[in-house]
C-alpha cells in the first residue's frame, strides 16, 4: 500500500471472487461500479447484499482548481477507469 494514499467514499458489496469487492462510487452526479481487489478498499465488517460504507484507494492524475481527475483501480463495469470529482470528496489517509 502507498504511504499517503488518497481515498474516496464508496458503498462496498461482495465481489464475484473471494479476493475482491464490488464498489459503487456516487460522485459528481455519476454512479460507477467497479470490481476491485480487497487491498484497495477500507471497510468495517463484511459487506452483504445491501453493502456497507467504505473507502476506495485512488490515484490522483491531475488537480484543477476544485476538481481532481482520478485513476480508479480494478475493472469498471461499463465505464472508463477514470473519474473527475470535486476536491471535497477526496480524503487523505
Amino acid at each position: 500500500m502507498r504511504t499517503n494514499p488518497y481515498w474516496i467514499p464508496v458503498r462496498v458489496f461482495p465481489g464475484v471472487f473471494p479476493s475482491e469487492f464490488r464498489v459503487e462510487i456516487r460522485a459528481a452526479g455519476q454512479s460507477l461500479n467497479l470490481l476491485v481487489d480487497k487491498g484497495f478498499v477500507s471497510v468495517e465488517g463484511t459487506p452483504g447484499p445491501d453493502g456497507l460504507p467504505g473507502r476506495l484507494m485512488v490515484d490522483v492524475l491531475e488537480k484543477r482548481r476544485d476538481q481532481v481527475l482520478l485513476a480508479l483501480p480494478g475493472e469498471p463495469l461499463g465505464a472508463l477507469g477514470r473519474l473527475t470529482v470535486s476536491t471535497d470528496v477526496l480524503q487523505v489517509a
